[in-house]
């Protein structure tokens, strides 16, 4: 239930880009109240995270809640990077995940890729 709605992957499905256009309704002003929400969640879910990032920031004029971590996977980590704004009142999660040993390779170009997303209300 929790996962995207719409998935870009590689074909081995290690490098996924994901977007979901959530139910939860946010004004745009509380966004930044939910960042502790999210990082509680995630720190009680993997208490081995490690955490590069976990913040507000504003792109092209839009704030957007933005966390950088790793968790641990069966056999591996995963390098985590997800957006989190607001559009048309509801909340909209676009996330970036890729296996810890491509995270060198990949870390740029997914910040460019979020960094890159542009919203229109």
């Amino acid at each position: 239930s929790n996962r995207p709605t719409l998935v870009y992957t590689n074909e081995n499905g290690t490098i996924n880009f994901g977007f979901n256009h959530t139910n939860n309704d946010i004004p745009k002003d509380k966004l930044p109240e939910i960042l502790p929400a999210f990082v509680k969640q995630f720190s009680s879910i993997y208490p081995q995270i490690e955490w590069f990032k976990k913040g507000v920031e504003k792109f092209k004029g839009k704030d957007f809640v933005v966390l950088e971590f790793i968790t641990p996977a069966i056999d591996s980590k995963i390098y985590n990077l997800m957006y989190v704004t607001v559009l048309e009142g509801k909340m909209l999660m676009c996330t970036f995940n890729c296996l810890e040993s491509q995270k060198e390779e990949w870390e740029i170009k997914a910040k460019e890729s979020l960094n890159s997303i542009v919203i229109k209300e």
